[in-house]
């Protein structure tokens, strides 16, 4: 077959509907336009609507113009009526520009008959002998495969793409923020090639292709239709779509946290690899002033894990610039239209939940909550490269959390036009402004960004809507065996229903006087007799399988007590073995325990209200507290220990009454467990004295002995 007749089958085959529609009527189409399009394009197509001023990029132009981005013929030449079909029933991504699928087709030509007629080029039989679609974007493409997708970034690199759109495809590149502005006036930005989402031209192969062989007409993106060959474009395609995942085809509204056994330290653990990627798509804050109308961070993607310790979540998002700037200044003008790219003001992403669950299950206003909710954020800002926790009721309504109070650990890195946050927390706290969180429960999540480098800070930021943080409960041992032992038992029990029916059916025919007994010799073989005998086997079986299965979680008590509760154990998660106060102290000193709390000179009240604590009325050296930190509880009593001197009876029954109340002889304690293992320290007394006061101390049970000193 020909190239000139595959091609000209291949037209024939286009998909956009009614290709050969009768020209649309500009009568109805005018009508139409005025009432779907005037505010954005303009009366007369002159692209000067009331909203063009809040439009990134600004509503194209129709009167007098022909130069159309979008089409499937070559550069320079009009686009055919099929192109500008598509962009209006389509819309185009990432834009202003939304698609018309409420229209019918008819009325769809008629608008398109109307642009038409504002420009003499589509009626120049010249111009119209040219518009005929470029056949390489018709023709089937090149399967992808790691040898195609391999030669494409070859063709990346040696035809210079990442000085623009960034070595990972970001839109990073090193020439991303001297761009000039595009024929239209529009300040450009380079596509971030890992959004597939905000593909202005399509995400389909087909729609890559015609981008990379036609260009985008006004801008520096230009044609490689007489620079690389066809099958070339091909493989660059296809590195093209390696840079991202295929879009997802129903919006994710949830992250789903599964269950682990450690928390991940770092953003490549091979847990990650296993755990769901949730993405949300980011709006511009355009609901109080100043609002920002272009948004910069356009998408954020979230994991998320969780252990007995706490929850761990993995943030990315795409910025093309760190910016480390430090003016906060905000005293941009409302409804500011301009589009900026070398602001002073540093980068920043905060993570919003409501402070406290609401019993009807009302959520805080999503900007940062409001005056009866308020919202518990981990917010980081790049000029200092720390997460801390801010308590919000509504915007510029701030409180930040004490140095003591701060439960969150992590940190944020960047690469390669991306920021990676890495962040944790206990699942539950003892402050009543933080979220508490829970397996089995539906945490609301929001997301707030700002790109400091683009004029973006206060309220001019990038935000979402509502979304849920679910962690997955672990699916108890019952549920994988109480089933098939109660289907058995059902088969016993329809069995014996079986015989028994058989049985009294031979009574009323007058077979014989009586029903058999439920064994007998003679009875016959079949799913009667065999269901009985599995009835009564699992009758049998289920109770003390059913005890077994409970007999097996955890049966001592200091072990229940412990999965009922926060593990505690040193900063690091490191179990210390040490009877020496002081080596303990610097242990907690070199984890990050703040040296005030580790080695109190005085025992004042700012110490004593941590997590509750007591001391003797007059006696500064004598009382204890309880410290938490993070997921780690430290209990740090008889303080003329800690500082080298003798252990006093004060100190001991004020620690006792610290603990849940109870007051034992001879002994204080600290406890912890570590993977399951319960370890005490303590400076006297016997192993099982303290064990059973620490036992009885946190958990309020008596374990009888055991354990680990």
């Amino acid at each position: 077959m020909s190239a000139s007749l595959f091609f000209s089958i291949a037209l024939s085959l286009q998909a956009i509907p009614n290709a050969d529609a009768v020209a649309g009527n500009i009568e109805n189409g005018a009508a139409v336009y005025e009432h779907r399009c005037a505010q954005c394009h303009g009366a007369d197509g002159a692209g000067d609507g009331p909203a063009t001023g809040f439009m990134y990029p600004a509503p194209r132009v129709f009167k007098d113009n022909s130069v159309y981005k979008f089409a499937e013929t070559p550069d320079g030449v009009i686009p055919t009526e099929a192109d500008m079909y598509k962009v209006i029933d389509e819309g185009i991504p990432g834009t202003s520009m939304p698609g018309f699928p409420i229209l019918s087709e008819q009325e769809k030509w008629d608008l398109v008959a109307l642009i038409r007629s504002w420009s003499p080029d589509f009626s120049d039989p010249d111009y119209i002998e040219e518009m005929i679609p470029m056949p390489e974007i018709i023709c089937p493409p090149i399967p992808t495969s790691p040898d195609s997708t391999a030669r494409g970034k070859k063709l990346y690199q040696e035809n210079m793409c990442a000085d623009c759109h960034g070595a990972e495809g970001r839109g990073d590149g090193p020439n991303w923020a001297t761009l000039a502005e595009d024929s239209w006036g529009n300040t450009l930005v380079p596509r971030n090639l890992s959004n597939p989402e905000s593909f202005r031209n399509g995400y389909e192969s087909a729609d890559i292709m015609k981008t990379l062989s036609r260009g985008l007409t006004g801008s520096p993106m230009a044609s490689y239709r007489d620079v690389i060959s066809t099958s070339d474009r091909w493989h660059l395609v296809n590195y093209i779509k390696s840079l991202s995942a295929t879009p997802k085809a129903v919006k994710d509204e949830r992250i789903l946290a599964s269950k682990v056994d450690k928390l991940p330290t770092s953003v490549d653990d091979e847990v990650w690899k296993s755990a769901s990627v949730a993405r949300f798509q980011l709006l511009s804050q355009i609901v109080e002033p100043p609002r920002l109308f272009f948004p910069s961070v356009e998408f954020v993607d979230a994991q998320a894990v969780y252990s007995t310790q706490g929850v761990t979540l993995k943030i990315t998002w795409d910025d093309r610039s760190n910016s480390t700037g430090n003016d906060l200044t905000d005293n941009y003008e409302d409804r500011d239209g301009k589009v900026y790219r070398d602001t002073n003001h540093p980068d920043q992403f905060a993570l919003q939940f409501p402070a406290k669950k609401d019993k009807e299950g009302a959520r805080p206003y999503f900007m940062l909550g409001d005056k009866k909710r308020g919202v518990n954020t981990w917010w980081w800002r790049a000029d200092t490269n720390k997460i801390k926790e801010i308590n919000a009721k509504g915007f510029g309504k701030y409180q930040e959390q004490s140095e003591l109070s701060q439960q969150i650990r992590g940190n944020v890195t960047y690469a390669d036009g991306r920021y990676t946050m890495l962040i944790s927390r206990p699942l539950q706290t003892s402050d009543k402004n933080d979220v508490q969180i829970e397996a089995g429960s539906w945490t609301p999540i929001g997301f707030n960004a700002w790109d400091g480098s683009k004029g973006e800070i206060g309220q001019r930021r990038s935000i979402s809507t509502w979304y849920w943080l679910y962690l997955e409960p672990e699916i108890p041992a019952q549920a994988h065996v109480l089933p098939p032992i109660f289907f058995l038992l059902s088969l016993g029990l329809l069995g014996m229903l079986v015989r028994s029916t058989r049985e009294w059916a031979k009574v009323e025919a007058g077979e014989q006087d009586a029903p058999s007994p439920l064994f007998s010799e003679d009875m016959p073989s079949g799913p009667g007799k065999y269901g009985i005998i599995v009835g009564i086997v699992g009758v049998l079986a289920i109770g003390p399988l059913v005890s077994g299965i409970s007999g097996t979680v955890e049966t001592n008590d200091v072990q229940i007590a412990i999965a009922n509760h926060q593990g505690v154990s040193l900063a690091s998660g490191e179990f210390l073995s040490s009877t020496d106060a002081d080596e303990v102290r610097t242990a907690l000193v070199s984890k990050g325990l703040p040296p005030a709390l580790a080695t109190p000179n005085d025992l004042t009240d700012v110490h004593l209200t941590l997590e509750g604590g007591m001391r003797m009325p007059g006696d500064d050296l004598s009382g204890a507290f309880r410290y938490r930190d993070g997921d780690k509880l430290y209990v740090l009593q008889t303080f003329t220990e800690l500082n080298g001197g003798g252990t006093t009876d004060h100190s001991r029954h004020i620690g006792h009454s610290l603990m849940r109340g109870y007051e034992g002889i001879g002994a204080s304690a600290a406890v912890w467990s570590e993977n399951g293992t319960f370890y005490v320290f303590s400076g006297e007394a016997d192993q099982d004295h303290i064990l059973d006061l620490a036992a009885k101390a946190f958990f309020g049970v008596s374990p009888g002995g055991g354990g680990h000193h």
